[in-house]
């Protein structure tokens, strides 16, 4: 994937007076559907696709002959799912879900922090063979792993950074804190008082503060989960100098 290219992230969603919406990061294709495939495989995407008449058998929102999806809220397939667009086909509105592919790491010992390559290849690049005895994969590389020996993979785990942000409830109760604290502090008794709309419009208004988060604030820290022993074959080592990475 090249360094230049902009992961797309989750957005906060405002459809328009139709119903219709897209995501605002995601290139114009002019239905160029290998283009749009080409991208997909770039950004690590997958994607899940379904038409309004999936959810809406009875009462069509396009029974009234007016082009929209008013009335038509596709649930999310997943809490890892985010919205790339709700748009008209020939066939109808249609949703498009995406979600990132499970992101792979290797480690040669498995031990925290030490889980520094992102595929098998270039975990060989780095530790096959020995430089003095002339087995690794260029000069000032390998660290003596051989066929034989075994690595750990697993599935690195990032947290979602809009959970690092303080909550309705957790702003609430900062209010209160600066308020007790300020020149009036000794006056302030279950400040601020907020009722179900407030709260309401409060979660809504955190939604753009937890979409910004979530676009520029990605964490490069995580965690790995499904982690299991790999044992390098010939094929292994074969496969990396074939994929070009071991130059």
């Amino acid at each position: 994937m090249s360094e230049e290219m902009k992961l797309i992230q989750r957005v906060a969603v405002e459809r328009d007076e139709d119903g219709w919406w897209s995501h605002p990061d995601e290139p114009d294709f002019d239905e160029d559907l290998a283009a749009f495939s080409a991208w997909l495989v770039q950004q690590g995407l997958e994607l899940k696709q379904w038409h309004m008449e999936a959810d809406i058998v009875d009462h069509h929102p396009y029974d009234d002959g007016a082009c929209h999806c008013l009335g038509w809220e596709p649930e999310s397939p997943g809490p890892e799912w985010f919205l790339l667009g709700i748009f008209d086909t020939e066939d109808g509105p249609c949703v498009s879900w995406a979600r990132r592919k499970a992101e792979e790491a290797w480690s040669v010992n498995g031990d925290d922090g030490s889980w520094d390559y992102p595929s098998l290849a270039v975990l060989l690049r780095d530790n096959f063979g020995s430089s003095a005895e002339g087995t690794s994969f260029g000069p000032g590389l390998g660290r003596g792993l051989k066929v034989g020996d075994t690595v750990h993979t697993g599935i690195v785990c990032k947290a979602d950074p809009a959970g690092f942000l303080p909550d309705a409830e957790e702003l609430l109760d900062h209010m209160f804190e600066a308020a007790a604290g300020s020149d009036a502090g000794e006056w302030v008794d279950n400040y601020p008082d907020i009722d179900d709309e407030g709260k309401a419009a409060l979660e809504q208004a955190l939604e753009p503060l937890q979409a910004w988060a979530r676009k520029f604030c990605q964490p490069n820290f995580f965690t790995i989960e499904k982690m299991a022993v790999h044992l390098i074959t010939e094929e292994d080592v074969s496969l990396a100098k074939a994929s070009g990475v071991l130059l």
